[in-house]
């Protein structure tokens, strides 16, 4: 690779030189010179040859040689290109389009003899396991992302899982987001005439329409997402205070909130979480992997529902 760098920075230089030149600056020989070219243009530098006037880049002015990267950067790109290209479908068009642009990106770059090993070492020894896509999802997420590019709206198939039943919608996707391992498209719904959440794993069918539509100004992902628990909206604001016992106290401390709730430090050692969020059902639910350690000290409403499903549960072993 770094040759190959070197053979588009004489020639970005010095237009004209033939292969022998080439080869002597290289350090290597014509064969190799002529392998090289071809090389080029599959990384997309395409070079045109004059016979005796020697090599010319096309559109050499459109080449920026990059500087020379130090640890952290080189470290950082396989670092992310590794994240991107585990356990993913090896045949799927993003995969191979994002692996392709990344071995022609790596291709130019200047780096230290010491960082020659990087990319095997790290893509061994980090491994990424989360919920994957299916083929049927990632044509989804091609669909969508054409869409979120183009603000085209969309028609679908969608499994509900409040109803049971395949819906057919209408929707401008507004963003594609993930939360706990899964992808979700937050969308204006045109039947509901408001903000609606689609996990991508529901979806059955999607066709991009030609009907566009504007991003509202007054809308922001960050501030709606922050008061929600997980993902789904409920509608209603709900403030919770919940007291958790001192002895999982770290574990509540070291959670990721995608909320902002406060977390009080109490004087024997327990902790007071208090938050409000527009997920009263998604709050419950991981409430409960706490057990016995929590309790729901408001609103009485939700102690309530807490309490019925504990006895429910206690009723599954009598």
């Amino acid at each position: 690779m770094e040759r190959l760098f070197n053979i588009v920075k004489h020639l970005k230089n010095n237009s004209g030189l033939t292969a022998s030149r080439l080869a002597s600056l290289c350090s290597t020989t014509e064969r190799t010179i002529y392998r090289d070219m071809r090389k080029l243009d599959n990384y997309g530098i395409q070079v045109i040859s004059m016979g005796r006037n020697g090599y010319h880049l096309i559109d050499s002015a459109q080449i920026n040689l990059p500087a020379k990267l130090n640890q952290e950067e080189y470290l950082a790109l396989h670092l992310f290109h590794s994240i991107a290209c585990q356990n993913k479908d090896k045949n799927s068009i993003l995969y191979n389009s994002y692996k392709s642009a990344m071995e022609k990106v790596m291709a130019n770059l200047k780096r230290d003899n010491n960082q020659t090993n990087l990319p095997q070492s790290i893509n061994e020894r980090i491994r990424i396991y989360d919920n994957q896509l299916n083929k049927e999802q990632l044509d989804f997420t091609k669909l969508l992302v054409e869409a979120l590019i183009t603000n085209t709206t969309i028609e679908c198939k969608y499994d509900s899982a409040s109803s049971g039943q395949t819906l057919e919608r209408k929707l401008d996707p507004y963003y594609l987001i993930t939360r706990a391992g899964n992808f979700y498209l937050i969308a204006y719904c045109h039947v509901h005439k408001g903000i609606r959440t689609f996990r991508l794993s529901r979806f059955k069918k999607i066709v991009l329409i030609p009907e566009t539509f504007k991003l509202p100004i007054d809308f922001n992902v960050d501030d709606y997402l922050s008061k929600l628990w997980q993902i789904f909206d409920e509608s209603k604001s709900i403030r919770f205070k919940v007291r958790f016992a001192k002895n999982i106290a770290r574990y509540v401390k070291e959670e990721i909130y995608y909320a902002n709730p406060v977390i009080t430090e109490l004087e024997d050692g327990d902790l007071l979480l208090e938050v409000t969020i527009k997920s009263g059902a998604e709050f419950l639910r991981w409430l409960m992997k706490y057990g016995s350690k929590a309790e729901i000290i408001s609103p009485e409403e939700y102690r309530l529902k807490m309490k019925d499903e504990l006895e429910r549960m206690l009723g599954l072993y009598e």
